[in-house]
């Protein structure tokens, strides 16, 4: 699995697979560290029971292997002994980016505090090329 993944230049996954794969994220350290764009689609779910908890700590797991890798001095070794062939100590130390999108994100500056985010932006509804109609269905239940 790991060798699919370092000749991979994208990867698509749910929260709950990466968070399986970064569990043990000290032995593919430099792969993991060589992540340099993580893209978290329907971020809001963060503060939702059921799948909240695996989404936070795999932010937090891949913040905790960014900050790692910026402390970290690897070496020749290191680097040779890796699944990941293309990485470079450069590479590994380098930033990883961020994106968090949501449609329905009531608490922008916390996740942002979350993420470490020097910027966040609100787009509304005068971004939309198409006007968006909102209908409200209460259901007497």
């Amino acid at each position: 699995m790991y060798a699919d993944i370092a000749s991979s230049h994208l990867i698509l996954t749910t929260p709950e697979k990466l968070d399986s794969i970064t569990r043990k994220w000290g032995e593919v350290f430099v792969l993991l560290a060589s992540i340099k764009l993580v893209l978290i689609d329907e971020v809001h779910l963060i503060g939702e029971k059921e799948r909240g908890g695996t989404l936070e700590s795999l932010v937090s797991r891949l913040k905790t292997i960014q900050r790692a890798a910026m402390a970290r001095q690897l070496t020749a070794d290191d680097l040779a002994g890796s699944s990941y062939k293309s990485a470079t100590a450069e590479v590994v130390r380098s930033n990883m980016r961020t994106v968090a999108v949501s449609a329905t994100l009531p608490n922008l500056g916390q996740l942002a505090s979350f993420l470490d985010a020097s910027e966040a932006f609100v787009f509304d509804q005068s971004y939309r090329p198409v006007p968006l109609k909102i209908y409200v269905q209460v259901s007497s239940g």
